[in-house]
């Protein structure tokens, strides 16, 4: 197989489908794996591999220990293993769980591919008897390589196992959603470079991972069974944090899920809430949030999504890998339970939260992305799980945006605005009804273009909402002044000046140096 040249565009993007499993005739082998028990959809599930390069990031070293520089021409490999609903021609051959972990792939592909390997079979050598791994590996699953797409076009669904997750993390998840009609993409994501190909930590990995599945999304929303107007995340423990973030950047997300999230621990929430993109006015997509019980938690991170419709789940009798495909395979292969488990855990209801996860899921998904009635009776089918927990936060009602309330001054007039602003002030205290920044910049837009009216109008509603800002006032005034009204714009450094000194925004230096700067523009103004 050749190699992938480079190509002439500014992030080149090779779609690489893996055809490595020949579909043969025969008998599908009988499964350990309790597929029926799962309540699976009508259609059949595919599966295929697409390898991408991102050119806007590198991955191979380029100025190894001595030796000269060379540069990557190739960029960050992503390998996207996509589960879709298709048709299976009769006598056609299930997967095994070795066809997911050993994938063929295009040359530049190998030492990813082979590290990824390596990942997968540790992971997974934890899940059955040591004496037992090859039968394991053996094991048919529900997805056929590269089968015939289902007709029409499906909602997508990516998915995150976190920093250093492996392909079938959510395999089985994966393929059950498949079949009730979803497309569902994850990425196992490497470290930074190859000589470093696995993660840490640290902010910089969560972060290469959201990029990794953005720019999965990059890649799958061009897919002709793709509908790009119904988009879903969801992810386990770090993935979690990672599908929120995600969310919170992406307004084309719907609905995000996080399965026993890192971000909702008490030692992890920081993984959210200290993010450089976490910024909670932002998130409109609905949240669930489903974890097991008896964790100590912290779950002001999510709380904070107040525009968001939330929904908190706890499952009794779980632990962290009951999310996942672990104990589907751990119960399948008579797996030893760990050492001193919690009271009332046992691999069997590990395995029945799994099988709630997996309805939970896809009835969350149905009402978010199809709007079947069926997912909005949560709480009901909640109620019929012994020990499960189940509270539901409806979104609040979203403010207008920074353009908008200019929109509205210059239509209503600022008097009507304020009555706006007042009622979402008095319906949501605390919220921050005005992004003063935005509003700021928007403001001196609108007087460098001379629209001196709106400019002032927005200023002046800034201005409005935050009174003890003294860069507020200050703003205003060089709206008025760009305006001719030097009367109006002197009164506004005045009174910039008197809020400088008790202004919670500046530290003592900037007090000074701005008390300063009011005083020469007020004398600037003297009749």
């Amino acid at each position: 197989m050749k190699g992938i040249k480079p190509g002439k565009i500014a992030i080149a993007i090779l779609l690489f489908v893996a055809s490595c499993y020949a579909l043969v005739n025969g008998q599908q082998t009988l499964s350990p794996l309790p597929w029926s028990e799962l309540s699976p959809g009508p259609y059949g599930v595919g599966y295929k591999v697409i390898y991408g390069l991102d050119r806007s990031r590198t991955w191979r070293v380029t100025r190894p220990y001595n030796k000269e520089f060379a540069p990557d021409l190739d960029g960050r490999p992503v390998r996207v293993s996509v589960w879709y609903p298709a048709v299976i021609r009769p006598a056609s051959s299930p997967m095994r769980i070795s066809d997911y972990i050993h994938p063929s792939g295009p040359i530049n592909f190998a030492e990813p591919n082979a590290f990824l390997e390596r990942r997968d079979r540790r992971v997974m050598a934890e899940m059955a008897p040591s004496q037992q791994f090859a039968s394991m590996l053996a094991t048919p699953m529900n997805a056929y390589a590269m089968a015939q797409p289902a007709p029409g076009r499906f909602p997508l669904v990516l998915y995150s196992g976190g920093v250093n997750s492996y392909t079938l993390s959510n395999g089985i998840l994966a393929e059950l959603l498949a079949s009730h009609g979803y497309i569902v993409a994850t990425v196992p994501s490497l470290g930074p470079s190859n000589q470093q190909p696995e993660q840490t930590f640290t902010p910089a990995e969560v972060e290469a991972s959201v990029r990794d599945l953005e720019f999965a999304w990059q890649l799958l929303r061009d897919q002709t069974d793709v509908d790009n107007s119904r988009l879903a995340i969801f992810g386990h423990s770090l993935g979690g944090t990672i599908a929120m973030i995600l969310a919170m950047r992406n307004s084309n997300v719907s609905a995000v899920i996080g399965l026993d999230g890192t971000y909702g621990f008490t030692e992890g929430s920081t993984s959210l809430t200290n993010h450089f993109g976490y910024s909670p006015q932002t998130m409109r997509a609905a949240v669930l949030d489903l974890r097991r019980a008896g964790a100590t938690l912290n779950l002001n991170g999510v709380e904070a999504f107040h525009h968001s419709d939330r929904y908190f789940i706890t499952l009794p009798n779980v632990l962290h890998g009951d999310f996942t495909t672990f104990v589907v395979v751990a119960r399948a292969f008579h797996l030893s339970p760990p050492a001193n488990p919690p009271s009332g855990w046992s691999r069997e209801t590990g395995y029945q939260g799994f099988r709630q996860t997996c309805r939970i899921v896809n009835e969350f998904l149905d009402a978010k992305l199809k709007e079947n009635s069926k997912g909005v009776d949560l709480r009901t089918n909640m109620d019929q799980v012994v020990g499960a927990t189940f509270k539901h936060d409806p979104a609040l009602p979203s403010p207008p945006s920074s353009s908008d309330f200019a929109a509205l001054i210059n239509d209503k007039g600022f008097d009507a605005v304020i009555q706006i602003v007042d009622r979402f002030r008095r319906d949501e205290p605390g919220e921050s009804v005005i992004d003063e920044r935005a509003m700021n910049s928007l403001g001196y837009s609108l007087v460098g273009e001379h629209r001196f009216g709106e400019g002032i109008g927005v200023l002046r509603l800034v201005a409005y909402v935050y009174p003890d800002s003294a860069n507020a006032e200050d703003s205003l005034g060089d709206a008025y002044l760009a305006g001719g009204q030097s009367e109006k714009a002197r009164a506004a450094y005045q009174k910039a000046l008197e809020l400088a000194s008790t202004d919670p925004r500046f530290d003592l230096e900037t007090k000074k140096s701005f008390a300063r700067d009011e005083r020469t523009k007020i004398e600037q103004l003297k009749p």
